[in-house]
């Protein structure tokens, strides 16, 4: 786990210069409007994920526990990731996806399963969505599996410890 604190920036509406958040009236008058860097992109998954192409986070646990060969595909905005990541995952946007195919088929090297994560396990239904279509076109990507619930499920399940945001 790694924790981040990303730098000030000139134009923050908490920390900048001219902040306009102030108070945590205002803070919460704003989170009402508010959108993620992730909400920019409109990906809403087609269909349900079949049982088999899903795992709960405690399942997962088990299988870092167990050191199997896997590939852990993080698939949120890197301004997310900075702010706090599971060991081991590799960064690939959902946006950046379909045209990173290649880099993914030569990470799992159709030996290793793809276990997609993203926060609250919406952009990772997506991701397994697109892989599981898009396997065809690349033999070496086998399995792929959603991790259910993404990250605040791993901090509710598994790891209280792990960083909120």
């Amino acid at each position: 786990m790694r924790i981040k604190k990303p730098p000030r920036r000139v134009n923050c509406d908490v920390c900048g210069p001219n902040a306009s958040i102030t108070s945590m009236e205002k803070s919460a008058e704003t989170t009402k409007t508010a959108r993620g860097p992730s909400c920019t992109h409109s990906y809403s998954p087609t269909s349900q994920l079949d049982e088999s192409h899903e795992i709960s986070t405690a399942e997962y646990f088990q299988v870092r526990e167990r050191n199997e060969p896997h590939i852990l595909l993080d698939v949120r905005v890197p301004e997310q990731v900075d702010l706090c990541a599971l060991s081991g995952s590799v960064n690939i946007p959902l946006k950046s996806l379909l045209a990173r195919l290649d880099e993914v088929e030569h990470l799992c090297d159709g030996r290793k399963t793809v276990y997609c994560i993203c926060r609250r396990g919406v952009l990772s239904v997506a991701a397994t969505q697109l892989l599981h279509t898009e396997s065809a076109a690349h033999p070496k990507i086998k399995s792929v599996i959603n991790v259910k619930g993404g990250l605040e499920s791993w901090r509710r399940h598994v790891d209280p410890s792990f960083p909120t945001y």
